[in-house]
């Protein structure tokens, strides 16, 4: 796993940018969970909003909601939502991510990625 980027998206959602060697398919998004010292607080938050570029980042390869159909390439770029709360630590079957560390979201990536708050 390659993390290209944790970025601050505001009002307590970050959004993380990261290139794997997976297809689609193969992904187990029931491996990702926030985690940290105080189980009354960390309540296993998950990715949301999960969308798929191509590794520059230069554009999308599906509409938001979806996943790209017979992606063959060796890597994938996936820019995801987690709501952390007071957790500070993403687990995911490619390695932890700390997500206390936050920079701007890069214009080129914000402008192609799509963001609802949760109803």
């Amino acid at each position: 796993m390659i993390l290209n980027g944790v970025y601050d998206y505001g009002r307590g959602w970050v959004a993380v940018d990261i290139t794997i060697s997976e297809s689609p398919d193969e992904i187990d998004w029931f491996g990702f969970y926030v985690d940290g010292e105080d189980p009354d607080v960390c309540i296993g938050a998950s990715p949301y909003m999960e969308q798929f570029l191509n590794p520059a980042g230069t554009c999308k390869l599906c509409e938001t909601w979806d996943e790209p159909d017979d992606y063959d390439e060796k890597e994938l770029r996936i820019v995801f939502f987690v709501e952390p709360g007071k957790c500070r630590q993403l687990i995911t079957p490619y390695g932890n991510i700390d997500l206390s560390e936050t920079v701007s979201f890069p214009d080129n990536i914000k402008c192609l990625i799509e963001f609802e708050f949760p109803k």
